[in-house]
């Protein structure tokens, strides 16, 4: 229900592999903004050294970081619900506050989702400025997420549909190659490639469907 500091070291960390992403890639993309669900952050971290299974342990699902380009309003509606209804975001680039003194209305529900989405959006949120600069509804801003948000999980059922790219980069700093059993035969695992592939879905039905409508560049065994 509220910020923490392992919330926004994670959102920072995103933040960071994502600017760091693009540079490497020379693409002409600005990350803007991150965003971590708090369901995605599974443990604290004691005072101490910091081990890979620590790694694991905070972070287990397998998430890559992926960026997902949006226009404001669509933002502020994922703030607007995420902040009332549950996966509360750890944010890294922005500055947003929330009046909790306003109640939350439900508007329409999303379509095969059990989320409702506000019913009015910057009535409890305010994002006051991005990167340093005002806040625009109507301008385009890319935001780092885990690739579980970047499929719609948790209140972020927009995010699956603007233009997305998959960094194939663990929250944990190491490159991923996702491992794959949904179909029948020896263990796969699917490699992105390209700006804007869509990424697959680690609900089997889910990947099925979207490796048939987009499939991807390369498959290899593992």
């Amino acid at each position: 229900t509220e910020e923490t500091n392992l919330g926004d070291f994670t959102a920072d960390a995103y933040l960071y592999a994502g600017r760091e992403y693009v540079k490497e890639q020379g693409l002409d993309i600005s990350v803007d903004v991150a965003l971590s669900n708090g369901g995605g952050i599974r443990a604290s971290v004691p005072a101490g050294e910091i081990t890979m299974n620590d790694l694991y342990t905070v972070f287990p699902y397998g998430n890559t970081v992926a960026l997902v380009t949006i226009t404001g309003e669509q933002l502020l509606e994922v703030l607007e619900a995420s902040t009332a209804i549950g996966g509360f975001p750890q944010i890294a680039g922005a500055e947003y506050t929330v009046n909790t003194a306003v109640p939350y209305e439900n508007g329409a529900q999303y379509p095969d989702s059990t989320y409702y989405a506000p019913a009015n959006p910057g009535s409890r949120v305010t994002i006051t400025s991005i990167g340093g600069k005002p806040f625009d509804p109507k301008a385009n801003y890319t935001v780092a997420v885990n690739s579980f948000q970047a499929e719609g999980g948790d209140i972020c059922w927009l995010f699956p549909f603007p233009q997305q790219l998959d960094t194939q980069i663990f929250p944990t700093g190491e490159a991923a190659v996702i491992p794959f059993h949904c179909w029948p035969g020896p263990p796969q695992a699917l490699a992105f490639t390209g700006q804007g592939q869509p990424l697959q879905s680690r609900t089997c039905r889910k990947a099925k469907a979207q490796h048939d409508a987009h499939p991807v560049n390369q498959l290899t065994s593992v």
